[in-house]
């Protein structure tokens, strides 16, 4: 019997961990994920992110609109919130407020902590996927023994 699997993509870490600056900015991720699992009983692909601003903004909704035609695939919305940062560069002659607000993600990591936990007590799955270009991510994974490799033609 194939094992029942669900796999959680943290969308921002993965995009810059894996793809940014290459040819697969439009990834379809149940396709990718059942070529990569072909052994598996997919039953969900949970794919977190928040929105965007600006042109960026309208790509990531039409890239969302596209994962949405995908029957395994289930968008979860998180959040911004602004975090003030001080400007470390050294020589910076910049006259006015070295002191910048910049958007931070946040509820992605509770999100999915939250979602695994629900399909684990209610026995939605064999296996959990965690899918992330963030270090603790990896980190953790990694501890778990639960490491997965993308292949870069996914």
């Amino acid at each position: 019997m194939r094992p029942r699997t669900i796999i959680y993509v943290d969308g921002f870490n993965f995009y810059d961990g894996a793809v940014r600056g290459t040819a697969y900015k439009w990834l379809d991720l149940q396709k990718c994920f059942l070529m990569l699992r072909p052994g598996d009983d997919i039953r969900r692909i949970w794919y977190y992110t928040a929105l965007v601003d600006g042109s960026k903004g309208l790509r990531q909704q039409v890239y969302l609109r596209a994962l949405a035609t995908s029957p395994l695939v289930q968008v979860m919305l998180g959040k911004f919130k602004l975090k003030q940062v001080r400007c470390g560069v050294a020589g910076c002659d910049y006259p006015g407020s070295r002191v910048f607000d910049v958007p931070e993600e946040k509820r992605t990591d509770v999100n999915i902590a939250l979602q695994l936990l629900d399909d684990a007590n209610h026995d939605r799955a064999d296996q959990f996927i965690i899918v992330s270009g963030r270090a603790i991510a990896r980190s953790w994974v990694t501890w778990h023994n639960w490491v997965i490799a993308l292949p870069a033609a996914c």
